[in-house]
């Protein structure tokens, strides 16, 4: 935030992109350490996805989607001196992991979904519509389908590692 607030009070040109809930595949021997990232490569090792609670809501954006925004920022979209909320779906915890173990056990990779009872916090969840005005015709990638990229690219990862 005192970064911005510089920028803000600076000469130069800036546009600021606020990422949240980031995830997708990564390099190295894991899929880094976002909440997807860590559930897949958690429900892979311990045969089962855990749920606690379930009903909170997260922000997610998958990593491919960001990237698209931030190439095109750089290129011919720029908007000089504006704040963008990066965002794709907002989906129920519960949801989201309903499709990994889904996914997991279609490749046949038993892996329950077990729910035990959690008080959570109430999310912050970010607002992309100013982002989406801006940048026409962006659309994120579904999250099926982004969560099925990733799913892959462990299995993949978990594959060469063994």
């Amino acid at each position: 935030m005192e970064s911005e607030a510089i920028l803000k009070q600076s000469e130069f040109d800036w546009m600021i992109l606020r990422p949240y809930g980031v995830f997708g595949p990564s390099t190295g021997n894991n899929l880094g350490n976002s909440f997807l990232n860590t559930v897949i490569e958690h429900a892979i090792k311990n045969k089962e996805v855990t749920v606690l609670g379930g009903d909170q809501l997260i922000d997610t954006v998958y990593i491919l989607d960001l990237i698209s925004i931030i190439l095109r920022s750089s290129d011919n979209e720029w908007h000089s001196r504006e704040i963008y909320n990066v965002g794709g779906e907002t989906v129920r915890v519960k949801d989201m992991l309903t499709i990994n173990s889904d996914s997991l056990n279609k490749v046949g990779l038993r892996c329950p979904l077990v729910t035990k009872a959690f008080k959570g916090k109430p999310a912050i969840l970010t607002d992309a519509t100013k982002l989406k005005s801006a940048f026409q015709n962006y659309t994120n990638t579904p999250l099926k389908n982004s969560l099925h990229a990733l799913l892959s690219a462990y299995l993949l990862q978990y594959s060469v590692l063994k």
